[in-house]
């Protein structure tokens, strides 16, 4: 009896071995061929996040450049324009002086005395040479802050395609808002001839190289099943002059 039961069991845990061995094989080819669609399913959304990352180190990149060209023209425009202003306030002494003399000679020709009355010639001739230099230091002062801030806005533009073309994700656009260059920022401080002249009230504002600029993103339209977003950054930044131990020195400002 005994060895008519060994081979038999012997016989049965060999099918039995064959039978697990042959049935786990569909089991493995399910779960790899499940994994395979999982990761094709994912694929779109994990190259989406890749290219959002992609794209928000390449804005903060963008900006950062936009701000040092912005800042860059500002400063340089400021330091030319200083001098002017340093040398236009430096006058004032002077002004005050020449606003004494004028009115003692008028006094003196009212009597009609000729010798007065030819003095009188001769000082309001250094009045009128006087005006005329104030003149020229606020005109050139103008002129100075008008072509830089002019400057400042082409390269700012001249970044408009290539920020657009850095953001494969999105579909951008950029805008930069033309604000009016500044003059120089000082008014007479009366109306006496020649004119005393000071700093406005907002100085540091009026005086400032701003500009101002825009972003518009949203996701390319092939890619907004699996992603979507819309957004929107303002962006600026300015340069003004500040009095420093009797120098005016550029500083960058917030604008409000």
């Amino acid at each position: 009896m005994q060895n008519q039961s060994g081979p038999s069991m012997e016989n049965e845990y060999s099918t039995l071995k064959n039978f697990l061995k042959s049935s786990s094989t569909p089991i493995l080819s399910n779960q790899a061929g499940f994994a395979l669609a999982i990761m094709t399913a994912l694929l779109p959304v994990l190259l989406g996040a890749f290219f959002m990352t992609f794209s928000l180190i390449k804005m903060i990149q963008v900006d950062q450049k936009l701000k040092h060209i912005c800042r860059l023209g500002g400063l340089k425009g400021q330091a030319q324009v200083a001098p002017n202003l340093k040398a236009l306030l430096s006058l004032n002494p002077l002004a005050l002086k020449l606003q004494f003399e004028l009115k003692q000679a008028k006094a003196q020709a009212a009597k009609g005395n000729a010798a007065a009355v030819a003095y009188l010639v001769q000082v309001e001739s250094r009045v009128l040479a006087f005006k005329i230099k104030q003149q020229q230091l606020i005109r050139q002062s103008n002129l100075l802050l008008y072509t830089n801030h002019l400057a400042t806005q082409f390269e700012l533009k001249k970044e408009k395609q290539d920020i657009q073309n850095a953001f494969p994700l999105f579909e951008g656009n950029f805008r930069y808002q033309v604000d009016s260059s500044p003059k120089l920022a000082v008014v007479p401080e009366s109306s006496e001839s020649p004119p005393t002249y000071r700093t406005t009230e907002d100085f540091k504002t009026q005086q400032a190289l701003a500009h101002s600029w825009q972003y518009d993103f949203s996701v390319n339209r092939k890619w907004q099943p699996f992603l979507s977003g819309n957004f929107h950054f303002q962006k600026s930044c300015a340069v003004t002059l500040k009095n420093e131990a009797t120098q005016w020195i550029p500083q960058i400002i917030k604008v409000r």
